[in-house]
């Protein structure tokens, strides 16, 4: 029989068989292409195969799933009530009817566990924790029988990486979610899982967004000396070429460890394509990096974010980075605008929103000098942040918290220029001087001093330090220093956990 007649008897016998089945769960051509364009923000298209597949495969329940990954993406990004409230209607009947389906599928489990855990991350920021609770103990145990069912279906490795690697850092005022579940958490082994489903979503390019994102910031999480690492640097460069998700999260990792410079080249060498749900948190990230710049442009990209956004997240953040460039600018009838609008704002979910509010509300005048040098230094202007400090170092002007800022920011550029034996003096400044002041500078100290004597190999300070930050109290971003901590004593009993650079590799669009 010549090849054509045989590959279309072939397609006419599939689409015969796909109408006589009542119900199946299957990731089809049209469930992949609208799961790949939902993660490239692309939703109208996204929404063309799933309506394609509806159409012609009625039964292929799987439509569910991608029908919930597009609502629970486009819910995180615009962060709209009204939609957060239809995501939860629909979410019940996505999961009625994928349970409701007979067919045997390792998707049919390994999906609701998705969407369960979708809306545990979306409850937990609007502040639901025991429905959030809730949802993770379900998506854990349709995860599990997942795997009883379909030991080799290497999505599974996703979800039990994430849940042993979430349960292994949980902080303390969540313990109970774990007590609830069940599980005590495995960080090495939800390392290991994670690794090997980003190994093989690199090779099923379909979803090697996720694969890319795991790595990479598993990747910086244990070992902070990688960034230096130029064949690193090139496959992040490239990635971010190619996923506005991944440039956002990048640029926005990238900011937070001082790579102003890599991160401006993420962020403004590329644009949204107009066919993607537009991100106004991209006008955030290039605000704090026009910020670190010293530019003019910096009220621009932050004025754009905040009246284009209509969700809660970083605006306070935003506002209080806004303020900052209008007081370096002796603008302070600007500057206490902005910093009224963080007072009477609720927009207080995440770690970074809190702690502006916090500032805004205990910082009635701020030093001028010590602002500019937490600015160069978050930066990655390490010698400039020094001298600034060495030029403003008559402490008689400085109150007790000013003084211990002053120290803190000293030591945090001498650490990062490798002046260890300095740093840690003027960390136990710190440690000594600033008990019982409302801010982080003491539980750092001690966390960053626990990193030195990590870093020069002296394990039992290390040990040491990181335990006393483990009895600090009423220390402010509690969650990402528990977080920290966490993560530093796990490499004090790992010593040769750190990922290789073979682990990254490069975004394939499909």
């Amino acid at each position: 029989m010549p090849i054509k007649k045989t590959i279309f008897f072939t397609v006419i016998l599939y689409i015969i068989f796909r109408l006589q089945v009542n119900a199946n769960v299957e990731f089809s051509p049209n469930v992949k292409m609208a799961y790949l364009y939902s993660m490239n923000l692309e939703f109208k298209k996204a929404v063309k195969f799933i309506e394609l597949e509806k159409s012609n495969y009625a039964s292929n329940n799987l439509i569910y799933y991608n029908q919930n990954l597009l609502d629970f993406l486009r819910v995180l990004i615009d962060d709209n009530n009204l939609e957060y409230e239809l995501f939860l209607s629909n979410t019940e009947i996505q999961i009625e009817k994928l349970l409701d389906d007979e067919e045997k599928s390792a998707w049919k489990f390994y999906s609701i566990s998705e969407i369960y855990l979708h809306r545990a991350i979306l409850r937990f920021l609007h502040n639901q924790y025991l429905y959030t609770g809730y949802d993770i103990y379900q998506s854990f145990q349709y995860i599990k029988k997942n795997i009883e069912l379909y030991p080799a279906f290497q999505m599974n490795n996703k979800l039990l990486g994430i849940y042993n690697v979430m349960f292994g850092l949980i902080p303390s005022d969540f313990k109970w979610i774990a007590n609830l579940i069940g599980i005590k958490g495995d960080l090495q082994n939800g390392l290991k899982q994670l690794e090997r489903f980003a190994n093989y979503a690199n090779k099923n390019h379909t979803f090697n967004i996720e694969g890319f994102m795991i790595q990479f910031f598993t990747n910086i999480f244990l070992n902070e000396d990688i960034l230096n690492n130029t064949e690193f640097v090139n496959e992040i460069i490239e990635n971010s070429e190619k996923s506005s998700i991944i440039r956002y999260s990048v640029s926005s990792a990238l900011l937070k460890r001082g790579k102003l410079k890599l991160a401006e080249k993420i962020l403004f060498e590329n644009n949204q394509s107009g066919d993607e749900i537009p991100i106004q948190h991209f006008n955030y990230v290039k605000g704090i990096c026009k910020l670190y710049d010293n530019k003019n442009e910096t009220e621009r990209f932050f004025t754009t974010f905040l009246s284009h956004y209509s969700g809660r997240f970083y605006k306070n953040n935003a506002r209080l980075k806004l303020a900052w460039y209008y007081l370096l600018h002796n603008d302070s009838i600007n500057y206490n605008s902005e910093i009224n609008k963080i007072i009477a704002s609720d927009d207080n979910v995440l770690e970074s929103d809190k702690h502006a509010y916090s500032e805004a509300v205990n910082k009635k005048i701020i030093n001028i000098n010590l602002l500019k040098s937490r600015i160069l230094f978050d930066g990655g202007k390490y010698k400039e942040t020094l001298q600034i400090l060495k030029k403003s170092n008559n402490l008689n002007d400085y109150n007790k918290k000013e003084k211990v800022e002053y120290f803190y920011r000293m030591a945090r550029a001498e650490q990062k220029l490798k002046k260890f034996e300095k740093a840690i003096n003027n960390f136990n400044y710190v440690i000594e001087n600033g008990e019982g002041i409302h801010d982080y500078y003491r539980s750092f100290s001690l966390l960053q001093t626990a990193k030195i004597y990590q870093k020069i190999n002296n394990i039992v300070k290390a040990k040491e330090y990181y335990k006393r930050c483990l009895s600090e109290s009423g220390r402010m971003y509690y969650y990402s220093f528990e977080f920290k901590v966490k993560i530093g004593l796990y490499l004090l009993t790992n010593a040769n956990s750190n990922y290789s650079i073979s682990c990254l590799k490069s975004v394939n669009n499909g």
